[in-house]
């Protein structure tokens, strides 16, 4: 960014000294041509409307009349004598503060016009960095982050469903519509799902309509979509034997949410101690203390998963 300023500054710099073309500038930074041409479109816009500014006559001749009844009104009572100086002085220090108030207002006005104007941009034109400035000095000020994350990213995705197929602007569109992803990817509390939820899926299917496919938008919804699962097992003593006893373990998703991962966990009497645990993706993770943890990961509506579990069994206790 820091490198994009300055090729900036020195475009506007050649070109007010008429030292260069817009083309030549943008020839000299070929890594920043295209934010370069927006930038110093941008700027000339606004210089233009700078020097269309002035004052009218009607105004002039008001504030005159408007003066010289007043001094009529109140004349003064008496003549004071003041240093030959004092009035150059004073008469100087306030055409500097007519200047600077009126540059002041200037500036003013014209910051509120672009941003007005920059609002209704799409990327590829000339004011949609300013759009995108004002919008994270927005958000940077308003008191609840995650409203103004859920309407800009709305926005974003808008943008990029409106821009989809061209080949410089609906690059520029994706990026901005990823980072506002990422932003909303870091409300892990609970209460803010449901917002997201609704806000991402309305989301998907504008994008939808232009044929756009985010793999970044499918994550975040899976991440923030609660998924209700129906889970079933059975265990059926498989082998028995003197000292040892075997149990098969089938673990079924009855859905709607498919695949899932589940735990599987198995407890032990004193008597018994583990064996082996056979299961596909299903790990023991806790083989200790009359407990085993499993894992079963993958495990979707079509297929059951079946676990084997061995043990052997303590002769006191037979």
């Amino acid at each position: 960014m820091i490198e994009l300023e300055q090729a900036l500054e020195n475009c506007l710099s050649q070109l007010a000294r008429g030292e260069a073309t817009l083309e030549d500038c943008i020839a000299n930074y070929p890594e920043y041509a295209a934010e370069l041409r927006r930038l110093i479109q941008t700027a000339v816009q606004v210089e233009q409307q700078g020097r269309a500014v002035r004052q009218r006559p009607e105004f002039k001749s008001q504030a005159r009349a408007q003066l010289l009844s007043h001094m009529a009104e109140r004349p003064r009572s008496q003549t004071v004598k003041v240093p030959f100086w004092l009035p150059n002085i004073g008469l100087a220090l306030g055409q500097a503060f007519n200047v600077a108030a009126g540059l002041a207002a200037l500036i003013l006005l014209l910051f509120l016009t672009g941003t007005v104007l920059a609002q209704a941009a799409l990327p590829g034109d000339a004011l949609y960095n300013w759009r995108i400035l004002s919008e994270k000095v927005w958000r940077a000020f308003h008191p609840d982050p995650l409203s103004v994350d859920l309407v800009l990213t709305t926005r974003y995705a808008r943008d990029l469903s409106r821009v989809a197929g061209d080949p410089q602007a609906e690059p520029v569109a994706r990026q901005e519509y990823e980072e506002s992803l990422n932003k909303l990817s870091y409300y892990a509390d609970p209460s803010a799902r449901d917002l997201l939820s609704e806000a991402l899926n309305a989301q998907k299917a504008t994008l939808a309509e232009a044929r756009v496919t985010i793999p970044e938008l499918e994550e975040l919804l899976q991440k923030v979509t609660v998924q209700k699962v129906k889970l079933a097992i059975t265990n059926v003593a498989t082998d028995v034997e003197a000292d040892r006893i075997s149990s098969t373990l089938t673990v079924t998703n009855d859905g709607p949410a498919s695949p899932v991962t589940a735990t599987l966990v198995s407890s032990y009497e004193p008597a018994e101690a583990l064996v082996s645990v056979a299961g596909v993706d299903c790990n023991a993770s806790e083989p200790v203390a009359g407990r085993v943890v499993c894992t079963v990961a993958g495990l979707n509506s079509a297929t059951p998963r079946v676990v084997t579990m061995t043990a052997t069994l303590n002769p006191c206790y037979s």
